[in-house]
């Protein structure tokens, strides 16, 4: 998508936004698949974890299959 890895390993983190989580300050809506291989559940989970934290509006929606 955006490059080999981990040649690209750089562009792969300034484009992920859970690396980022600490500047959100809107109210945010995430959707996870639960069977997911690229971005991991505990990704989502990470970012729930930041806006919990911060006292953001949010609904996290997990979707298997």
């Amino acid at each position: 998508m955006i490059g080999p890895y981990p040649e690209q390993r750089d562009l792969y983190r300034a484009r992920s936004p859970v690396h980022f989580a600490d500047q959100l300050e809107r109210p945010m809506l995430l959707l996870q698949g639960l069977d997911d291989k690229v971005v991991l559940p505990s990704q989502a989970e990470a970012m729930v974890e930041v806006l919990e934290g911060k006292g953001i509006p949010y609904a996290y929606l997990r979707v298997r299959g």
